[in-house]
Formats: structure tokens, sequence, C-alpha cells
């Protein structure tokens, strides 16, 4: 329902879709779970699965499923991971959103990961009369303790960043650019107007395979933005030159 509500109440127009783990700060956020939470063994696993995800060779649904099956993180771990995040930030983020809106794009922030521990970050990074919405998975917690993902969760919907890409294009919302290091995002790239594909933290070849451009620090990305609205590629997965 936020997710309607904020689309109803902005004003469409160009709209930056930013990944948010690997991309606006340097870790997953699961896996710096595991570390505070899990033995080393099944760090190690719930890594592996991780990657796996990230890399397309799973898919992210189920394997988030499994991963939070084994975290089982409390509203306390949440709040450890939201500032985990503030020291994880990426170098320049937070001026070179700064700078990308002031060139008139709009931020929507969409991620695999946890909006309790997402959210404070996101609101803090990005001017507060830019960021459109926050699309991340909804822990429920019994007793301030982990008991499921809610139902609206992209996860359990089965709701692809493709899918939100539709909500947004449906809401006036264009040209949309997503940035992202994952599969997840790559398999976007017919919803979108272009796909960057985020290197500085991972590089994954598959993913940036099907990236209009690679974007290898947010010291580029506004450049990056204004190359693109100079040439406005075709909407396809193929790689400029």
């Amino acid at each position: 329902n936020s997710f309607c509500t904020l689309l109803a109440v902005s004003m469409p127009g160009k709209l930056l879709m930013l990944d948010f783990d690997g991309t606006v700060v340097t870790t997953e956020g699961l896996d710096e779970l595991a570390a505070h939470k899990l033995t080393p063994r099944s760090q190690q696993s719930l890594k592996g699965v991780t990657e796996a995800a990230m890399s397309g060779k799973c898919d992210f649904a189920a394997s988030l499923k499994a991963r939070m099956d084994m975290l089982k993180p409390s509203e306390e771990d949440c709040r450890w991971l939201s500032e985990r995040y503030f020291d994880t930030l990426c170098p320049d983020a937070p001026q070179a959103l700064q700078a990308v809106v002031d060139d008139g794009w709009q931020v929507a922030v969409v991620s695999g990961g946890l909006a309790p521990s997402i959210a404070p970050v996101a609101r803090t990074v990005i001017p507060p009369d830019a960021l459109v919405t926050i699309v991340a998975n909804e822990p429920l917690f019994d007793n301030r303790q982990y008991c499921g993902l809610s139902s609206s969760s992209p996860a359990v919907k089965g709701e692809s960043k493709g899918a939100t890409a539709r909500t947004f294009r449906a809401a006036g919302f264009g040209p949309i650019v997503l940035l992202g290091d994952g599969a997840n995002d790559a398999e976007a790239c017919n919803d979108v107007d272009a796909f960057f594909c985020f290197t500085q933290v991972a590089e994954r070849p598959a993913v940036a395979a099907k990236a209009q451009q690679c974007v290898s620090s947010f010291a580029g990305l506004r450049k990056a933005l204004a190359d693109f609205e100079g040439r406005r590629p075709p909407k396809d997965c193929a790689r400029l030159p």
C-alpha cells in the first residue's frame, strides 16, 4: 500500500531505480548478519547461497527464503544491520545521488534485502524530496523475534525488479534507468530504458554482459546518466560500444 500511495503522490519523471546491497553499500546484508550470528561453517554456506543467487545460478526468492530461515533475524538484528550499512556506504554515494537529483532524477530504492535495515540509510543518503519509494522485503516479528516475511514482500509475491519497473512505468515514470550489480537486476533489462551494471564492489561478467553500460564508481554515475540522456539507446540488452 505504501508503494502505491507514494507513486500516486509523486510527480512522475525520469527515474533511477537503485539497488542497495553491493551498490549503495559495499556489503551484502545477509552475509553481514551471518557473520554476526552464525558459526564460520554456516557463514560459508549462506555466503555461497548469496553468490549463487547474485550470479543467477539459483532462484533469488528461493535463496532468500533459505537464508532467512538460517538467520531468523530479530528486530535487534535488523537495527544492527542498519548501523553496519552506515559504516559500509560506497564512497561518493551521497554526493553522487545529490548530483543526479540536481539533474532532475528521482530515485527509487528497489532491493531484495530487508526494509527495516535499508530504510534509515536510504532516507539519509537520498534527498527526501527525490526518494519516490523503497521496495524491499518486510520481515514479520513476534515478540521481536523473526517469524517470516510479510505477504507484501517482493520475494513472497514473486515480484521481480522487472515487474516493479513496469509498475513505475504505468504510473508515468520514464525514462527509467536501473543501477545494480546482480542477476536479479540484469533480468529487468527489457523492462527499463537502460541497465547500468555497478562494478565497484563485485564484477560479475554474466551480469555485465546484459548492461548498456558498466559504472565502476558512484563518481561516474552522473556522467553515465548524462551520456544516456544524450544518446537514449534502444530498449534492449545489447551492450553499446
